[in-house]
């Protein structure tokens, strides 16, 4: 280096420091950048199940059990004429979370939530025999939630429900 660059004096120059610190926050704007925006989920418009049909969700409401569950408030989330013995089913509730229900008798229903456990993807109602997340090909035994095939190697996230009447209810956290 010739002496007109070295020393304090050069005024063009960048110090060791200052490219230091610039690249330092470079770095935490880019994160910051990325916490900030939404994660990439599929659109929920995709097809449904025809046992719970698209009003169903839309028209779900919060009603409470007159026995309190230590897991939550019973959540109306379709009737079960919406819900056949054997049959899969979707709603939309509490802030645009989507579940996914399976009605395995008469008097038992289980409920899940529709995001899989690979990648994060919406799950959806799928086959005739499981749930399906469109992402990547994973598939979900609708009476366990465990995988059935796919990269996604555990269960959905489970949640209490019942039969409650003519109302599938599910008990989500307060």
């Amino acid at each position: 280096m010739s002496e007109h660059h070295q020393g304090a004096g050069c005024q063009h120059c960048l110090s060791r420091r200052n490219v230091l610190s610039a690249s330092a926050l470079t770095g935490v704007a880019t994160l910051g950048l990325a916490a900030c925006s939404p994660a990439a989920t599929p659109s929920a418009s995709s097809a449904s199940s025809s046992t719970a049909s698209g009003s169903a969700a839309a028209n779900a409401t919060a009603a409470s059990s007159s026995s309190a569950s230590s897991a939550g408030e019973a959540t109306v989330a379709m009737t079960t004429s919406e819900l056949a013995v054997g049959a899969k089913g979707t709603a939309v509730l509490e802030s645009d979370r989507s579940y996914l229900f399976y009605r395995d008798s008469e008097t038992s229903v289980k409920a899940y939530r529709a995001v899989c456990t690979h990648a994060g993807c919406l799950v959806e109602v799928g086959t005739e025999t499981d749930f399906a997340c469109p992402c990547h090909g994973s598939s979900f035994d609708p009476a366990t939630g465990e995988p059935t095939g796919g990269p996604a190697n555990s269960a959905l996230e489970s949640f209490p429900a019942a039969i409650d009447g003519t109302n599938v209810v599910i008990y989500l956290d307060s």
